[in-house]
């Protein structure tokens, strides 16, 4: 029986990978779906040495694609726990990925916490979780993770953080001024809040 009746597809070899990667990163502007072919491929590498290598290649290129094309949501394949939580099992893909957007994920306390405590969220730039009742104490939580100090955008719209938790973001010596500035224009940080800790 041939190997198409057989419904059976070689595995390409490491040089066949790489070329496919290759052709993926060489296009002048990266999109959103060539990256989602970028994290497929890489996935799709069984050996592990092979994957690391082809990864440490594809972060070099990916540099030159947009932030914004870099992005993970509560709905992609492979899930967001398997790549940026402390355990998860693709947390090898976590430095390709460089926004992160968990709006109305039900997070609560305790999954901003699990965040903010976890590396994998150290190569991001920008992080959403808005409406996800993170509270004073997943406030408190990302304003003391020093894995977010690359960010520079932060959105934590509708998660009634209270003066607590506005105040901890306000103090935070880990986010920038332009991620504190950011979450004054949410209405996160309120104006009186942003002056009494120097924001604004």
């Amino acid at each position: 029986m041939s190997e198409r009746e057989n419904n059976h597809v070689p595995e390409l070899s490491i040089n066949e990978q790489s070329e496919a990667l290759r052709d993926l990163l060489y296009e002048e502007e990266g999109s959103a779906e060539m990256f989602k072919e970028v994290i497929a491929l890489i996935v799709s590498i069984k050996n592990k040495n092979d994957r690391q290598t082809l990864i440490d290649y594809a972060t070099t290129h990916l540099n030159e694609w947009p932030d914004e094309v870099r992005m993970c949501t509560k709905d992609t394949q492979p899930s967001w726990k398997d790549i940026f939580l402390n355990e998860g099992k693709l947390s090898f893909l976590a430095p390709l990925f460089r926004s992160l957007v968990l709006r109305d994920n039900y997070l609560g306390p305790a999954g901003a916490t699990a965040l903010a405590n976890s590396e994998n969220l150290k190569n991001l730039t920008s992080l959403d979780l808005s409406e996800n009742n993170i509270g004073p104490e997943g406030a408190t939580a990302l304003a003391n993770s020093e894995n977010l100090k690359n960010l520079t955008s932060l959105n934590l719209r509708h998660n009634n953080l209270g003066p607590e938790g506005a105040t901890a973001l306000a103090r935070s010596p880990h986010l920038s001024m332009e991620v504190k500035l950011g979450l004054v224009k949410q209405g996160v940080i309120s104006q009186n809040i942003a002056h009494a800790e120097g924001v604004i």
